[in-house]
């Protein structure tokens, strides 16, 4: 649609580029690094898309990722490493991101 922009966040500044490159080619693409695995940085995105005077989300789609290594390790080691993978699989998606969000300014 007119005037639509697609914004991708990530921790990977070179994936970001390399993504909106291919996006910029259909369509206004932009990104932003940031990684939404805590809420300081919820705050820091909400600030950058206030900036680039961003006044709703209309689409959030969640892609984090990870994995548990498991061979050997000690029970605690797994479950750091899965509760990390929860927060940024689950909690950067619905606690505090849609709730920030919906704080930008219209």
């Amino acid at each position: 649609m007119a005037g639509d922009k697609v914004f991708i966040i990530g921790r990977r500044e070179n994936v970001l580029i390399s993504a909106v490159q291919t996006l910029s080619k259909i369509g206004a693409a932009d990104w932003i690094k940031a990684d939404l695995s805590s809420v300081e940085n919820v705050d820091k995105l909400v600030k950058t898309l206030e900036d680039k005077k961003v006044t709703a989300v209309d689409v959030l789609i969640n892609n984090a990722g990870g994995s548990i290594k498991a061979n050997g390790i000690s029970l605690e080691f797994i479950a750091k490493q899965y509760l990390d993978n929860f927060k940024a699989n689950t909690l950067s998606a619905v606690c505090p991101g849609p709730f920030k969000l919906n704080t930008l300014s219209t």
